[in-house]
């Protein structure tokens, strides 16, 4: 009895791709791939900025600047009160008035980290440029295992189509 390779998968999942007019992810060209995420990014600015329109078309402008200052100073309150909660049980609570002098401080300081890169990202594209500036070792066995995959794809295929009585 023979076991199912990992090529007699790939070879399955391309051969059911194409019946479906679809092509193998393995084929399409790198710039395809690589303008994706720019063009995903302009459809959810699009809808984005539609949203804020059809918002202010419904609210107003008053009411609309209104629930953009508490959008904008959201999280700065949420963690206001959580200091709030926390210095009250203390025995030390905040007065109004420096809750009031801490809010500004506090949607500033998250302004701040909203601005900054997420680190997975720069690491991310780092690690990409590196890819496409020199071959490495594991690029080579990456090409290499392709190689081997479509070549046993290319005998899986040859031996599909030999009758099971020779």
């Amino acid at each position: 009895m023979r076991h199912v390779q990992p090529a007699d998968l790939v070879w399955l999942i391309e051969r059911e791709l194409t019946s479906q007019g679809v092509t193998s992810p393995r084929l399409v060209p790198a710039d395809v791939v690589l303008t994706l995420p720019v063009q995903l990014k302009g459809v959810l600015a699009s809808a984005h900025a539609a949203r804020r329109q059809a918002l202010r078309d419904a609210l107003g402008d008053a009411h609309y600047r209104t629930w953009a200052e508490d959008q904008r100073t959201l999280e700065g309150r949420r963690q206001l009160e959580r200091w709030r909660i926390k210095l009250a049980t203390s025995g030390m609570p905040l007065t109004p008035d420096q809750a009031k002098d801490l809010l500004p401080i506090l949607v500033e300081q998250q302004q701040r980290i909203a601005a900054l890169p997420h680190p997975g990202a720069v690491a991310g594209a780092a690690a990409r440029a590196r890819a496409r500036a020199e071959p490495t070792a594991e690029s080579d066995a990456f090409l290499a295992l392709e190689r081997r995959i479509d070549a046993q794809a290319d005998i899986n295929a040859g031996s599909t189509m030999r009758c099971p009585m020779s």
